[in-house]
């Protein structure tokens, strides 16, 4: 693991996070407006609940990259006798 990587993960996880509360408190507090099955108090309460959501779903990509950190996938390309070129991922066993 290099730097680069932790940290692009982490500033990636950040924007992600940003993005996500708010395009999740929009739609939480548009759903509270309509009276679609939820009550929501005010702007500020549908974006705390958009953050906590937007959290989780961060945290969970991170563990879910440190799950596969090792088993990071190349591409392999073979050209076949019937001119076909195939592509796939190295741990994969291809044949033509």
């Amino acid at each position: 693991m290099g730097l680069d990587t932790g940290v692009g993960t982490l500033v990636g996880a950040g924007i992600g996070v940003v993005l996500g509360t708010l395009i999740n408190g929009i739609l939480i507090w548009i759903i509270g407006k309509l009276g679609l099955g939820m009550k929501v108090d005010g702007f500020g309460s549908a974006l705390a609940a958009g953050f906590f959501i937007a959290l989780g779903a961060a945290i969970a990509a991170i563990l879910w990259g440190l799950r596969s950190w090792g088993k990071r996938a190349t591409t392999a390309t073979a050209t076949c006798s019937h001119s076909t070129t195939l592509r796939w991922v190295t741990s994969q066993q291809t044949t033509c």
